[in-house]
C-alpha cells in the first residue's frame, strides 16, 4: 500500500469521470499521507467538481482529536512502539544485571515511552476502526430502511459521497450520511477506505 500508488488510481479515475473510485483512492492515499497537501488539495477539487460535500461539521473536539490521531501514520506508529518495547526489555535486563542507578532510569524512560506511543497507536486502531468510512461507487445509491428484501427506499446518495459505515449484515452497509441520515446500502454499491 503506497499512497503515491492511491493518489496516481485517484487522478485517472478523476479524469475517466468516475468520482466514486477516485474519492475512495483519495481517502485511502490520505489514510497513509494524512498530511499530504497535494492528496488534500486533489480531494477537495474533484469533490468540488462534482458538487460534494466537501467536509462535514466535526465540532472542535473532533476536528482537533482527527488532526492530532493523524500527525503520524499507524504504519510508522506501531514499528516505534515495538522499538521502544525492545528498548525496554533490554534496559530492564541490564538494570537487573548491573544494578546501577543510571539503566532504572534509562529502563523507566524506556517504559515510560512505550506506554505512551502504544497508547497512541491504540487511539488510532480506535479511530480507524470503530466507524470506518465509506465512498458510494455506484451512480445514485438507493439507501434503505431496512437491508430486508423489498424494503422501502430512505433516500439516495450521489456516487462519491462519503460516508460512515455503522454495522454489516447479509451484504448491505449500515450508513451514516453527512446530513445524519442513516440507512443501509448494498455492499457492493459501497467502497470501504
Amino acid at each position: 500500500q503506497s499512497p503515491d500508488l492511491y493518489l496516481n488510481l485517484a487522478n485517472s479515475y478523476f479524469k475517466a469521470g468516475r468520482i466514486g473510485p477516485a474519492v475512495l483512492y483519495y481517502k485511502k492515499a490520505l489514510r497513509l499521507a494524512p498530511g499530504d497537501q497535494e492528496i488534500k488539495f486533489n480531494l477537495k477539487f474533484a469533490m468540488q467538481q462534482y458538487s460534494l460535500p466537501v467536509n462535514s461539521e466535526q465540532g472542535w473536539f473532533k476536528e482537533k482529536f482527527t488532526g492530532f490521531i493523524n500527525l503520524v501514520p499507524m504504519n510508522k506508529t506501531v514499528p516505534v512502539a515495538v522499538l521502544f518495547y525492545w528498548i525496554f526489555v533490554l534496559a530492564l535486563i541490564l538494570a537487573l544485571f548491573f544494578r546501577k542507578k543510571a539503566l532504572l532510569f534509562s529502563t523507566i524512560a524506556a517504559a515510560v515511552l512505550f506506554v505512551a506511543v502504544s497508547a497512541y497507536a491504540g487511539l488510532q486502531y480506535y479511530a480507524d476502526n470503530l466507524h470506518p468510512e465509506g465512498v458510494v461507487l455506484s451512480g445514485t445509491a438507493r439507501i434503505r430502511y431496512s437491508f430486508e428484501a423489498g424494503e422501502e427506499v430512505a433516500f439516495t446518495l450521489s456516487e462519491g459521497s462519503v460516508v460512515e459505515v455503522l454495522n454489516d449484515r447479509n451484504g448491505w452497509y449500515q450508513i451514516k450520511d453527512p446530513d445524519n441520515n442513516i440507512g443501509w446500502i448494498k455492499s457492493d454499491e459501497l467502497g470501504m477506505v
